[in-house]
Formats: C-alpha cells, structure tokens, sequence
C-alpha cells in the first residue's frame, strides 16, 4: 500500500501549471515575431545601388557602413559624376580615401597644391554638402579646408561641411568630385570617396 501511494502522489498535477507553459510559448512567439519585423524593416546593404560597392561591419562596430563611390584620379584635372541610391538611412561622413598611402607620406600628401572640390545632391536638387579647397591647407585644419587623417594602415581627407550628412535609402544621389591643379607630385595619387556611419560607437 505504501509503494501504491507514493505512485500516486508523484503523478500529483499542479493547478494552473499547463497556463504557464501556454504564456511562455505565446511570449516567445511575440518575440520571435518582432525579431522578425524589425529584421524584414531594416535596412538591408543589398539595397545599394551604383558606386563600387558597400561593406557591413556589424551593429556593434563604428561606423559600420563603409559605401565605397568610385575612384578618382590626382593625374588629370576634371569632374567625376557618380550616381548612388539605396544608401543606409543614418547619419554619415564623407572622406576621401588615399589608395595605397599612409601615415608615412603625411608631409607629402599636406603639401599636394591640387584643389578638390565635393557635392553631393539628392534627387530633387537640393545640395545635402559642399566642400573644397587645396590639400595643401588641410594642415591648418579649419572650418573651410580639408583635413588629413592618417594611420599606419591608411590617409584620408575629410571636411568638415561634409559630415553627418542626413541620407535617405529611398533617394538617389549624385557625387561629383572636381580636381584642379594637377602636378607631378599628386600624379601618382588617385582618390577615393567614401562614405561612412551608422552602428554603436563604444565609449
């Protein structure tokens, strides 16, 4: 008798137990739902059209969108059009990447006397940023020049009217880019326009 009842007892089924289980799948539900919305609502980096491409870092790094626009050469003076769309809809920087060139050619690329000048307008016209003058001023770093930014890995320019510029995924862009003032020293250089934002900057 006393084998039958404990039997009987461990088969004991808890009032309200099975609601629980029913709230926490329901829960888990809602959640995977959102989850699900927010990823088909988000802005995706297949959406970018034009350029030479995009690259994703990850929500976690900064920036993370990396939008590369084309390549511009210091050999010749002229005018690049590049068309765009599709673009992460956050706040982003333009710089001017130099390819190949680092922190070890700083004095060189400071003393370029090449003028280059950067728009960028949306569809309608409307002029999102302005910016130019000589490479060379980018020592004085003021509100009106470049500035050069530059590492072991890498050198670029950016200016401070191009920066935190409001885009829109639903719009298309133009980028033009004008070089003047080419010479031997800047020959061997080529320029490229980027733009970069968005992700969590860390403290």
């Amino acid at each position: 008798m006393m084998r039958m009842l404990k039997t009987h007892e461990s088969r004991r089924v808890f009032p309200g137990g099975g609601n629980t289980l029913r709230s926490l799948l329901f829960g888990l539900a809602v959640v995977a739902m959102l989850v699900l919305g927010f990823w088909g609502l988000g802005y995706h980096s297949s959406e970018f059209r034009g350029g030479i491409g995009i690259q994703d870092s990850g929500l976690f790094s900064y920036p993370r969108y990396h939008v590369q626009i084309g390549e511009v050469p210091l050999s010749r003076n002229g005018q690049y059009l590049f068309a765009v769309r599709g673009l992460p809809p956050c706040a982003m920087d333009l710089a001017l990447q130099i390819k190949g060139a680092n922190s070890a050619e700083a004095d060189q690329l400071t003393s370029l006397a090449t003028s280059v000048s950067v728009s960028i307008t949306d569809v309608s016209g409307k002029i999102v940023c302005f910016g130019g003058g000589s490479l060379s001023n980018s020592t004085r770093r003021g509100l009106r020049s470049w500035t050069l930014t530059s590492s072991g890995s890498g050198a670029s320019f950016w200016h401070p009217a191009c920066q935190q510029l409001p885009m829109s995924r639903h719009k298309s862009y133009v980028v033009k880019v004008s070089v003047l003032g080419t010479d031997q020293l800047s020959s061997k250089y080529v320029l490229l326009p980027l733009l970069q934002g968005g992700g969590v900057e860390l403290p």
